[in-house]
């Protein structure tokens, strides 16, 4: 059964939630750091929880609370992705790159932010409605007003420039190629029967870019501080 694929995703999550809180390096007193891993936290709770409500359709879906847990999927989504904005400015700075001291350049992310939640919550989550979408034998629930997430392109294509303006300067290209490879995946699956598997699937791929990416920047931060 296909449910079983949504629960080992979310075990993979949860591994990588894991990872994150006792593993994953931060520059040593580096708020920009703390910040992404906190981030990242986030992102991982939400990846984790949609996963398992999803995984628990096939047996829960006829009970009263499931609708009501299965709008947390969404509502996780449009309030944390916004943010990725943020996370890549952080990568910017803590790279050193001329953009990252620009406070122009700061308010523009924040903007992007702001106006990415601002349309998200209008979009998905006021008059928010769920109905029962099943298929290959999984059983979810899905926006009945459902539309293309228009923040959730515009957030991922903002996130393209900004991660490859990282690449040319730094060198650094894992967040572009992970943030390059769930754009394609979603594009060229929106519309089809089994998209959402393929949109799962690329999620797992998209934060391991995140995380190698804090990372790298993490370590080339702490070098340079001990360096100086």
């Amino acid at each position: 059964m296909l449910s079983l694929l949504n629960l080992t995703i979310a075990i993979i999550d949860i591994a990588l939630l894991l990872y994150v809180i006792r593993s994953l390096p931060a520059s040593h007193g580096n708020g920009n750091g703390q910040w992404r891993r906190f981030f990242l936290a986030v992102l991982l709770c939400g990846m984790t929880y949609d996963n398992l409500i999803v995984a628990s359709g096939y047996w829960f879906i006829e009970h009263p609370w499931f609708t009501t847990a299965s709008m947390g999927r969404f509502y996780f989504h449009v309030l944390s992705l916004p943010f990725l904005s943020l996370f890549t400015y952080s990568i910017i700075r803590d790279c050193g790159l001329t953009l990252g001291q620009s406070k122009p350049f700061f308010l523009l992310c924040v903007s992007a932010t702001l106006a990415a939640l601002a349309f998200g919550i209008s979009q998905e989550l006021v008059g928010l409605e769920l109905v029962e979408n099943s298929q290959f034998g999984i059983r979810r629930m899905s926006n009945a007003h459902g539309s293309a997430p228009i923040a959730t392109i515009l957030t991922n294509l903002f996130t393209i420039l900004l991660a490859a303006y990282v690449w040319r300067k730094s060198g650094l290209k894992i967040l572009f190629l992970g943030s390059l490879f769930i754009f394609i995946v979603n594009g060229a699956t929106a519309g089809q029967k089994w998209g959402f598997i393929a949109g799962n699937l690329a999620e797992i791929v998209f934060v391991l870019s995140l995380i190698a990416s804090h990372k790298q920047v993490s370590v080339r931060t702490s070098r340079q501080q001990v360096s100086a």
